[in-house]
């Protein structure tokens, strides 16, 4: 048979079959020396300079809510020390230490609250204003200072102080006893004589 005649039969049984070498493996690229080495995880844990970042952060956070509470906890005891009047209402040992030695608060406060020029506020009854003027005329106490101590605008403290110390000139004029003027004189320091009186 002819060299043609082998190339004829060749196609009569059917197209040869060439086997293809299928790879049962991706390609696996071979790491560079400076390429990094891959990654394990999608996300990779933080540097160690900022891991010391995050936790002074929180250390912040920490001491920043316990400056809050703290100063939660100092207003909280300090709306609790205001000097409300019944600090004295029914503690007559207490009345005398804040009042000038008189007892029985309720009863001077009954006595006076009758006048009909007194006005109440929700933030400073009547009782109130009266024990305030009463504690600065023993204590001396600047009208910022007691301000600051009962809670209260100063503005809201003077007028009424003002008006209860003319309710009790009216009312309290004739338990006052004045000492003459000549014990007056008899008591003042030679200093303030040499400089003020003739």
């Amino acid at each position: 048979m002819s060299r043609y005649g082998k190339k004829m039969l060749g196609k009569e049984n059917g197209p040869s079959i060439k086997k293809c070498r299928v790879a049962s493996e991706p390609p696996q690229h071979q790491p560079t020396p400076d390429s990094p080495p891959p990654s394990t995880s999608s996300v990779s844990p933080p540097s160690v300079p900022q891991q010391m970042l995050f936790d002074e952060i929180s250390a912040l956070r920490a001491e920043r809510d316990a400056a809050l509470a703290e100063r939660d906890h100092a207003r909280a005891t300090l709306n609790s020390l205001r000097l409300p009047s019944n600090t004295v209402a029914d503690n007559n040992e207490k009345c005398q230490y804040y009042r000038t030695n008189l007892a029985h608060f309720s009863i001077h406060f009954s006595t006076l609250a009758s006048f009909d020029d007194m006005q109440s506020y929700p933030i400073h009854p009547l009782i109130d204003q009266f024990f305030y003027m009463i504690v600065k005329l023993k204590h001396g106490m600047k009208f910022e200072y007691l301000a600051d101590q009962v809670g209260i605008p100063q503005s809201t403290l003077i007028d009424p102080f003002w008006k209860w110390m003319d309710v009790a000139f009216v009312k309290l004029k004739r338990v006052v006893s004045w000492p003459e003027r000549e014990r007056i004189f008899s008591n003042v320091p030679p200093a303030f004589k040499d400089l003020y009186l003739d």
